[in-house]
């Protein structure tokens, strides 16, 4: 604030490099603060989280670090990098909460450097830089993400690394080898959604009426440095294999993922637009309100284009997902970077068409209530206040404490779950012990662990002859769990 208040004027408060470059560098700083922050201290969620916790706890289990496994089982949904990292971290932090979720904090501050990045390669001011920082750290529906064990976040950060490698190669064409090799590393963490910087390298070139980079050798070079990061492990997984790992990794998890809604989500397009705007606010509402006095006067030229680029960038990252049957929350995150570049491009122009200086000073003081309004968001919900996420959060924290009593009881070989649809957590947790659904006609005839959801128990009573071989052991607001004896 002193700093700001020192550049009273006009001229050396827009232009005083310095002071943005200073103030970029401590957001950065404030950035790993707020990724690394009590990141191992919630339990992992159901459903990804605890699953890929358990993939990376398997890493090399089978004597094969290449290929991943799930429960002893083969498993092909998702490329390996990320769990190479996350097993890397976790041979240096204790903690495997915090260790499993490392790399995706990483990948936060990454996201939050390479948006500052674009926004200075694409403006030359680092006041712009600035803005564009704020708003994707304190865009709450991010933050989140990156502080899970989920790969959203780090394709997200390879997504913008190969799009900012393609802005400096219109300057420096070595640059371009950076686009093949930014859609490598991201295929290796989520597969094809590294293709969507399609869309704004597309987006660009239509605006700007220029493709003589699809000519140039540092982009095919590029290329054949990302098929080189993508083939080896690829290409051994189906040597080994065979259509096991092709019809499961491509047909299922690529294709069907998009054309049927393989995990039965009942998550909407409806969802995507209520929840994208709420976990994004204020920034959501502030670009809403920016829209119609930034076109107002009629842009044209450069500053136009850049913000068609990262508007129907975010329009069309969103559509693609919408579009796919197959829907979660979180595979709309790759949009945020991009909603985060709108905001922040929007406001610098605003900003930049300011002439008086007391208006000025009111633009800083309603950005600055924006920032409060977006940390106050990113607690919210990435600490699990957020309604749907704070349910998840009870759950996976009561599956925690039952999993650590049913580990203290392994004579206890069976475990059994009825009207409980959530495994995954209790799984890792209790050390990988198979959990399965009681039948109605389920033989009773030795010792087991029952998992029942607590509302259903208390809107509703087991059998008398039943019950009296049940004892409560767990009992938590989401989840109670039994011990039967014969």
């Amino acid at each position: 604030l002193n700093l700001l208040q020192q550049s009273s004027d006009k001229a050396s408060f827009a232009e005083n490099k310095k002071l943005w470059q200073v103030l970029c560098g401590l957001l950065l700083l404030v950035s790993v603060a707020f990724f690394l922050f009590r990141l191992g201290d919630a339990a992992f969620l159901d459903y990804d989280e605890a699953t890929y916790a358990q993939v990376t706890k398997e890493l090399g289990s089978t004597g094969d670090p290449l290929s991943l496994t799930y429960l002893s089982e083969n498993w092909f949904e998702k490329p390996p990098l990320y769990f190479w990292a996350a097993d890397a971290s976790s041979r240096v932090f204790e903690d495997k909460e915090f260790a499993y979720r490392f790399p995706a904090a990483v990948a936060g501050v990454l996201t939050v450097a390479l948006v500052m990045l674009i926004m200075l390669t694409v403006t030359e001011s680092s006041l712009a830089a600035f803005f564009a920082g704020v708003v994707i750290l304190t865009m709450g529906g991010f933050y989140e993400a990156a502080r899970e064990v989920r790969l959203d976040v780090p394709v997200s950060a390879a997504i913008l690394f190969s799009f900012y490698a393609f802005l400096r190669g219109k300057k420096n064409p070595l640059w371009y080898l950076g686009v093949g090799v930014g859609i490598g590393i991201g295929i290796m963490f989520k597969s094809v959604i590294a293709l969507l910087v399609v869309f704004p390298i597309l987006f660009w070139s239509f605006l700007h009426k220029d493709f003589k980079w699809l000519l140039g050798k540092y982009l095919w070079i590029g290329v054949a440095l990302g098929l080189a990061i993508i083939l080896p492990w690829h290409v051994y997984e189906i040597s080994k294999f065979g259509s096991v790992f092709t019809d499961n990794y491509f047909i299922k998890h690529v294709f069907h993922r998009f054309q049927d809604n393989i995990i039965e989500s009942d998550t909407t397009t409806r969802d995507y637009l209520r929840y994208g705007f709420l976990l994004a606010l204020p920034w959501s509402a502030a670009l809403f309100a920016g829209l119609f006095p930034f076109f107002k006067k009629g842009r044209s030229g450069e500053k136009k284009r850049m913000a068609q680029v990262f508007l129907f960038s975010t329009i069309a990252i969103f559509f693609f997902f919408a579009a796919a049957q197959t829907k979660l929350l979180y595979y709309i995150v790759p949009m945020y970077p991009f909603l985060a570049l709108s905001v922040a491009y929007m406001l610098f122009v605003l900003y930049s068409d300011i002439s008086s200086e007391k208006y000025r000073k009111v633009f800083f003081v309603v950005f600055a209530v924006l920032f409060c309004f977006g940390v106050r968001t990113n607690i919210h919900i990435g600490f699990y206040h957020f309604a749907g996420f704070e349910v998840n959060h009870l759950v996976a924290e009561e599956e925690k404490e039952l999993a650590q009593f049913i580990v203290k009881k392994p004579e206890i070989k069976k475990i059994y779950a009825y009207h409980y649809p959530y495994w995954e957590t209790i799984r890792y947790y209790n050390g990988g012990r198979n959990i399965t659904e009681m039948k109605d006609d389920q033989v009773l005839d030795e010792p087991f662990f029952l998992l029942v959801s607590t509302p259903f128990i208390n809107a509703s009573h087991f059998p008398p002859e039943l019950e009296k071989h049940l004892t409560v052991e767990y009992k938590g607001e989401a989840v109670t769990l039994y011990s039967f004896q014969p």
